[in-house]
């Protein structure tokens, strides 16, 4: 990713009057969301909930040249590792929750801890896959969860190939050189 922006969150709708509102975390836990100093919105017309002593207090950040207003979370109630309801600086009663109805929520990648071996979904597409002699595979081109791993689809010329993400699969995965290294049994099996 060229900007330091993820779509960590979306809001789903205004609870109760106080201006919480439900959302929908995009992260492996929202126990994330917890760890991080500030959520971004882009602004729109519907965002002159915020007050100016939050906008003036808080700054703005960019994006691919969009200001986007920084909003710091008050409360973090958790419903699942999914869903939760947050109180958000600013917003402080339902009209203001409703003008937020099915915004993203963005972070900088930077704030968002990340356990070892874990990694970001947008630094992963495009790697190029490699067998453990250094044979190209292909390149990651999607990456999916149905639930028990993350399953990665790898696109070589008109051929598809996916595989789970396994520690019997995995010899490395290096997100800054662009690599994942695949033992040399799934690739005998991807191309057979």
């Amino acid at each position: 990713m060229k900007d330091n922006f993820l779509d960590v969150a979306k809001i789903l709708k205004p609870v109760g009057l106080k201006g919480e509102v439900k959302i929908k975390c995009f992260l492996d836990s929202i126990d994330y969301l917890s760890d991080i100093k500030s959520l971004y919105l882009e602004p729109c017309d519907k965002s002159e909930f915020l007050s100016a002593k939050v906008k003036q207090k808080s700054g703005t950040h960019s994006k691919g040249g969009i200001q986007f207003i920084p909003l710091k979370i008050v409360k973090l109630r958790k419903k699942d590792n999914e869903f939760g309801f947050v109180y958000l600086e600013g917003v402080t009663g339902v009209q203001q929750a409703e003008a937020l109805r099915d915004k993203p929520l963005y972070a900088i990648k930077d704030e968002i801890p990340l356990g070892e071996n874990r990694y970001f979904i947008a630094d992963l597409l495009g790697c190029i896959v490699y067998d453990s002699s250094g044979k190209v595979i292909g390149e990651v081109a999607d990456i999916d969860n149905f639930g028990a791993a993350d399953v990665y689809t790898i696109v070589s010329g008109d051929k598809q190939f996916m595989f789970p993400l396994a520690d019997h699969i995995i010899v490395s995965i290096d997100p800054t050189k662009k690599e994942i290294v695949l033992t040399n049994e799934v690739y005998n099996m991807l191309v057979e």
